[in-house]
């Protein structure tokens, strides 16, 4: 009596762990794919764009001016100045962007939100109104007071 197994039993056993794994590997693969979407809502994104402008303008501002529709922030150093605004791309879509400047030279660019359809600003003594709507029609609105 031989011990050990043979090569088609080792193939077979073998095939079956692949298959097995291929199975495992597709629903990981697909509850990875579910978070990220779920992660990457354009809802959590404006809020969380909103949330960001508004820690700009009440953190470490001195002056904050409406100025042909960008938001500028003298920061208290008086080095610093920073403009969040709409930058259009296309007839109906555009993105949020923030420079930041020093001694009045760029130093560095971001962008904030992406794939806006409009951003509008308006100032009413220290508040400071925002409103974006993003190209799926999302609309959030943004009251933020600003100090004197």
């Amino acid at each position: 009596m031989r011990k050990g197994f043979t090569y088609l039993e080792l193939i077979i056993s073998f095939s079956i762990s692949i298959v097995l794994a291929l199975f495992v590997l597709s629903f990981y693969l697909k509850v990875m794919q579910s978070y990220k979407a779920s992660v990457n809502s354009d809802n959590i994104s404006v809020e969380e764009a909103c949330s960001f402008i508004e820690s700009q303008i009440i953190n470490d501002s001195k002056v904050v001016a409406l100025i042909s529709g960008r938001i500028s922030i003298l920061r208290r150093d008086d080095i610093r100045t920073d403009y969040i605004y709409f930058v259009p791309i296309g007839s109906n879509n555009g993105n949020i962007g923030i420079d930041y400047t020093k001694f009045g030279s760029n130093i560095g660019k971001n962008i904030i939100l992406r794939n806006i359809r409009s951003m509008d600003i308006e100032r009413d003594n220290n508040l400071l109104y925002i409103s974006i709507i993003t190209l799926e029609g999302i609309e959030i609105d943004k009251c933020i007071r600003i100090k004197k």
